[in-house]
């Protein structure tokens, strides 16, 4: 059965690379060599050729957002009317529309996931067997456990509880073979899901360890290993592991040679009007990148950016809330930055990702990819870590903090810490601001909610006629995890779904 899946994985994969092996039946492909592993890996487990829509729909959600507008130069809403009609039960939290099942708001990021980790089991199921030296079949291992142990990573925080406060609740089904034999999975525990992400980090971080220098730092797309341990560090975050938490994000910091973006550097042009792009190899904050720009661009995500070249017709776009606005000072360059400005209705600002975006020509979305992780997650990480790890080090905290927000504040301005919020709880709650002045719309602000206690907020839906409607999403509410998609729920009746989320319209 595996060389079945083999034959699918490999016509995908192999069948415009040139002169490949060939397979010894018409019913069988059986790779001989980890050059061969190596292209189907490309193909077929990393994130470059699919969307993984929730990534970009997740900022959608959150708190980060307050409004949902429609601008139109025509007397109707025109094309937009239509996508109103999912948007709003998406961005009030109602999943279980009728709508939002059709248009499969949440269907592609769960299927397409488990697409990718077949791709992974695969290569690791065959790679052993495979000719090759022994760092070939280290790089190749050590990519694939790290991609599976990134998904995972995903779909447990889309479709299941949080760790820190249901360990034992049912997480995603764990599948670590590359087998098609039908037969059903039952969902494993959130702490089974995240152990085996840990256990695949360890496996990865340690072979990788085992190559030479210039195969684990990779410039490019691929995995390396500063990647590996900024994701281990945000895994043990999660799980509270703030001792192991701290020492890996350390790792990243001072043992490669990554370096903060100074904003000063960026100059916005009339000539070439594009905010930066964070999602570049060219930027050197960048220690991976990975996905499409298009994963902001569909379902209920696509109204986190407009085409604000039309001279007619209408669009979408969402309003930053005020309480996230409201955390940067004069003098903090990110939301200049990280925030788009529509100049051609003078005052509208609209949420924008890290990709090449514009405020006076159609939004770029040609890039390669979609989003980055990025040096800064590893300073918050660490920051947040010494906070909380039995013997807290608030002087360290102070240090990583202080060190990130200087590259991010105008020149000869002050960007300590203030007095006020240099100690104690204070200190947490400033730590937790910045991750989210620096890390907004880059995916992490949902997360950070269901970790940090799914606390309560509201917003507004506006399509511009002068009525609105008010959504509230309760503390610790079951919207705060998605639903299993139906058609995965009819094809394995082992699964069980996550409870369902009531109206969230406040009265």
């Amino acid at each position: 059965m595996k060389r079945i899946l083999l034959i699918i994985l490999s016509t995908i994969t192999l069948c415009s690379c040139g002169d490949f092996l060939e397979p010894k039946s018409q019913h069988e492909f059986v790779p001989e060599t980890v050059e061969v592993i190596n292209e189907m890996l490309l193909g077929s487990a990393y994130l470059s050729d699919i969307n993984v829509g929730c990534m970009g729909m997740s900022d959608f959600l959150s708190d980060d957002v307050s409004t949902l507008n429609t601008y139109s130069f025509e007397s109707s809403l025109g094309s937009n009317e239509s996508k109103l009609q999912y948007l709003e039960p998406i961005f009030g939290w109602n999943y279980d529309a009728q709508i939002v099942k059709d248009n499969n708001v949440f269907d592609n990021t769960y299927k397409n996931l488990y697409k990718k980790i077949m791709g992974c089991n695969a290569a690791l199921d065959y790679v052993d067997d495979c000719s090759g030296t022994d760092n070939e079949r280290a790089f190749a291992k050590g990519q694939a456990l790290f991609l599976r142990s990134f998904y995972y990573f995903m779909l447990v925080n889309f479709y299941a509880p949080p760790y820190a406060s249901a360990p034992d609740a049912l997480g995603v089904p764990l599948r670590l073979e590359s087998t098609l034999e039908d037969y059903e999975l039952t969902r494993n525990t959130v702490k089974d899901v995240y152990e085996r992400i840990i256990t695949d980090l360890t496996t990865a971080e340690n072979l990788f360890l085992s190559l030479p220098i210039t195969t684990q730092r990779n410039k490019n797309f691929k995995v390396s290993l500063p990647v590996i341990q900024l994701i281990k560090s945000r895994v043990l975050l999660y799980m509270e592991r703030w001792d192991e938490a701290a020492v890996y994000a350390k790792k990243v910091i001072t043992d490669w040679d990554f370096s903060l973006y100074d904003l000063n550097s960026f100059i916005q042009s009339s000539s070439e009007p594009y905010y930066s792009n964070f999602t570049t190899f060219q930027c050197p904050e960048t220690i991976w990148a990975w996905g499409l720009p298009s994963d902001f661009l569909s379902n209920g995500c696509k109204v986190l950016y407009s085409t604000l070249s039309a001279s007619k017709g209408s669009y979408v776009w969402t309003t930053p809330s005020e309480s996230l606005l409201s955390l940067y000072t004069t003098d903090d360059l990110r939301k200049a930055n990280y925030i788009l400005t529509e100049s051609r209705t003078h005052t509208n600002l609209v949420c924008r990702g890290k990709i090449r975006v514009s405020n006076k020509v159609a939004v770029t979305t040609s890039e390669v990819f979609g989003h980055a992780i990025r040096l800064p997650e590893a300073y918050l990480n660490y920051a947040e870590a010494c906070l909380l790890k039995p013997e807290k080090d608030e002087e360290q905290a102070l240090w990583a903090l202080e060190k990130l927000r200087k590259s991010k504040f105008k020149e000869g301005s002050v960007y300590e810490v203030p007095a006020d919020k240099r100690t104690g709880e204070a200190l947490l709650q400033f730590c937790r601001e910045e991750r989210r002045r620096e890390l907004c719309f880059e995916g992490h602000r949902w997360m950070d909610l269901r970790r940090q206690g799914m606390p309560s907020f509201s917003r507004t839906f506006d399509v511009g006629t002068g009525e609105t409607t008010s959504y509230t999403l309760q503390k610790n509410d079951p919207a705060y995890t998605f639903p299993i998609p139906s058609a995965s729920m009819d094809a394995n009746p082992a699964l069980i779904q996550n409870e369902i989320s009531g109206d969230h319209q406040s009265l």
